[in-house]
């Protein structure tokens, strides 16, 4: 039986997970992908694209261009490494991990078999936006981090879902005509969907848009929903979720 607040997670989740079924998603599992931010003043609307190439779904050449929310972002097993180990080796500490704990790590240079995920300021605006890191629903016991590594090997750290353990201001620049790659660290198999807000200073003020999702599946190939789904099947799938998935907000102010 559901708690009330179970219910009341499943009546918010709902709409989503239908919205979720009637949208195809795209899964992109290698090659280059920008994540570019966008505002249109003529329609005062925002966008935030995903633009790949150089991959298996770009044989010819050329950019695919997609929604985000179309979009989920499988890391295989091809980026598993431990802690203080492996093909690639995290910060040490990396979000409270001990040596020989597994990790799933998209690292800032690039590394074929794993999507290679950055950021673009390609925007036809011209403006300078931010990528503001809100919450984010995953695995238990799931936690995720980003950060670049230093000629000598020092971490900055730019988002990370313990700032209690790597303190960091939990958002991303994208200037304009910028091009930017990161590290991305995982500490558990399964689904993390990242709910994140883009803001820029247009006309003089400082302007937020409507969340958008990022959804990276870790380890385990997403399935995605056949169209039509059935209701019964989306309330099933979000009980599950409800079982397996938690969800924590990002600290500001690191």
């Amino acid at each position: 039986m559901f708690s009330n607040l179970q219910r009341a997670a499943l009546a918010a989740l709902l709409p989503a997970a239908l919205f979720t079924a009637a949208h195809a998603q795209t899964i992109i599992e290698d090659g280059h992908i920008d994540l570019v931010p966008g505002y249109d003043a003529a329609s005062g609307t925002w966008s935030f694209t995903s633009e790949y190439s150089g991959g298996s779904q770009t044989p010819g050449g050329g950019y695919l261009h997609h929604n985000v929310a179309d979009v989920i972002y499988f890391v295989s097993d091809n980026s598993e490494s431990t802690q203080g180990g492996g093909k690639i080796t995290s910060p040490g500490g990396f979000l409270g991990t001990q040596a020989g704990d597994p990790l799933w790590i998209i690292p800032q240079v690039q590394d074929f078999g794993v999507p290679w995920l950055g950021t673009g300021g390609y925007d036809a605006s011209g403006f300078d936006f931010t990528i503001n890191f809100v919450d984010f629903r995953g695995p238990e016991d799931g936690m995720l981090a980003l950060w670049t590594t230093g000629s000598f090997g020092a971490p900055t750290w730019l988002v990370s879902s313990d700032t209690g353990i790597q303190p960091a201001p939990n958002s991303l620049t994208v200037a304009t005509t910028t091009h930017t790659h990161y590290n991305w660290g995982f500490t558990r198999p399964g689904l993390y969907e990242v709910d994140v807000t883009l803001s820029a200073l247009i006309g003089g003020v400082q302007q937020t848009s409507e969340v958008f999702t990022l959804k990276l599946a870790i380890s385990e190939r997403p399935a995605v929903v056949p169209e039509p789904a059935t209701v019964a099947t989306l309330v099933g799938g979000v009980s599950l979720l409800l079982a397996f998935s938690t969800r924590r907000r990002f600290r500001h102010g690191a």
